[in-house]
């Protein structure tokens, strides 16, 4: 999932898009008192790791007290880190 769902770039009443208004929910549930709640906004926020402003939650996340919330917020960073393209084998000569 790349976070660009349908309706992602429409602007409420303040300017902020449907998305940037859902990463912002999702980054204040990482502070809940609840570890549940916590896992599963960290999860969320995964589906929505190559969004700017997302990696600051999960970086934060990384300190959590959960071992669980550190553990998804480490796997979603390194899902959205980039790849290096793998090098070609050399043709074989005939």
């Amino acid at each position: 999932m790349d976070g660009g769902g349908a309706g992602s770039s429409s602007a409420s009443p303040d300017g902020a898009s449907v998305a940037d208004r859902l990463l912002s929910a999702l980054a204040a549930a990482g502070s809940d008192p609840h570890a549940d709640v916590r896992k599963a906004a960290v999860i969320a926020l995964g589906s929505w790791s190559r969004h700017p402003g997302t990696a600051e939650a999960l970086e934060a996340a990384l300190a959590d007290s959960d071992a669980d919330v550190r553990g998804y917020a480490r796997r979603a960073l390194a899902d959205a880190a980039p790849r290096p393209v793998p090098a070609r084998p050399a043709p074989r000569s005939a």
